[in-house]
């Protein structure tokens, strides 16, 4: 752990400046993927072998000489794929407080503020301007969404419900610092993702994690924070649950970054082995609630969802799930002084290239911005 002070270069490049930035570096050990079963790699047999029992044919995964629905009789735990979990009931995250900057389109003092709650009422009358239960995909979460203007550079204090939620972004071209981490696991007493951990239980991500980012992004040098794809290889939504249970409100109110990875589409990470159990990243992008693309059609005080929903997951039936459209996962924005551009690696170039040659144009033409990322 160091503090390191961060000078401006007239060139672009890839440091935050003009401020003291907290950095942790961590490095992550991952061992090369071992055959467990038909050459599936250790961290996949958990996830496979729950698939086979909820009906799958086990020829999808070349697993049948140790994963047949015989060798699964007594289930995927008491085979050894899995880890066990305690019985109880599901884990409430609390206040389901949501930050997202506003997509570049917007004015620049703009936030979308949302609160995802287990009940349909909003948490604070005439707060949001939109409120539903999730479709498709975590449908015993509701969620409620909208833009708000904030004053950059000063707290602007909310009331929602019981709470008071103090929301901050930088002035425009200010230098700024944020946190990003990608790809985190964890497992608990409660919780285990189809997805092996393999240092959950050594390293403890399960507590050392929340604690790391309510350190760090809960204190007032951190202007935003990122998850970048991979959120917690959930496939159902308990996990991501259960871990911003842990966060702060301090956190939480601070502006989140997000884009979803291959395994919030298919949570073994490839459209081959996907399942109609899947979420195709309809979870994610109304978990989340980022200001996407697909938000641009819903303005301040106006009911029309920020959501892209016109792609029914369900339309490859039993054997795979169809993506949400790309639109719910691409955006680009700022903060102070660093120009963010978010894209999902499950597309290809046919449904980014467009977006990418507007966003990198929004870049170079705007003169505030001295980091792209």
């Amino acid at each position: 752990l160091r503090t390191v002070r961060l000078k401006c270069q007239s060139s672009l490049h890839f440091t935050l400046c003009g401020r003291s930035v907290m950095r942790l570096a961590t490095i992550a050990f991952i061992p090369a993927a071992q055959a467990a079963c038909g050459g599936l790699p250790v961290k996949l047999t958990c996830g496979a072998c729950l698939d086979i029992v909820a009906g799958q044919p086990c020829e999808r995964y070349n697993t049948c000489e140790c994963m047949s629905p015989e060798h699964l009789s007594k289930g995927c735990v008491a085979a050894g794929f899995c880890d066990p979990v305690q019985a109880g009931p599901a884990i409430s995250e609390g206040f389901g407080l949501r930050v997202a900057k506003a997509h570049g389109k917007r004015d620049y003092n703009f936030v979308r503020v949302s609160v995802v709650t287990q009940t349909p009422e909003a948490p604070e009358a005439g707060f949001f301007d939109y409120s539903s239960q999730f479709k498709y995909r975590w449908t015993d979460n509701y969620l409620h969404t909208g833009l708000k203007e904030v004053t950059p550079g000063q707290v602007n204090t909310f009331t929602i419900g019981k709470q008071t939620v103090s929301v901050k972004i930088p002035e425009a071209g200010a230098g700024a610092a944020g946190v990003m981490i990608a790809d985190p696991c964890f497992k608990s007493t409660t919780y285990s993702s189809p997805v092996g951990c393999s240092y959950g239980g050594k390293f403890q991500t399960d507590v050392r994690t929340p604690a790391l980012l309510n350190a760090f992004v809960g204190s007032d040098d951190t202007d935003f924070w990122s998850i970048l794809g991979d959120n917690f290889y959930d496939r159902i939504g308990a996990g991501s649950k259960e871990f911003f249970s842990k966060l702060s409100n301090e956190v939480k109110a601070t502006p989140l970054v997000t884009v979803p990875g291959n395994h919030d589409y298919w949570v073994l990470g490839d459209p081959l082995v996907g399942t109609v159990a899947d979420q195709c990243g309809n979870g994610h992008m109304q978990f989340y609630a980022q200001d996407a693309e697909a938000s641009l059609l819903a303005q301040p005080g106006d009911s029309t969802p920020p959501f892209n929903f016109t792609v029914n997951p369900e339309g490859k039936g039993l054997l795979g799930c169809d993506k949400a459209s790309p639109d719910n996962s691409r955006f680009y924005h700022q903060f102070g002084n660093i120009g963010l551009i978010a894209q999902s690696g499950a597309f290809g170039l046919e449904e980014y290239n467009g977006f990418m040659t507007e966003s990198c144009k929004w870049l170079g033409a705007n003169p505030g911005i001295e980091v792209g990322v």
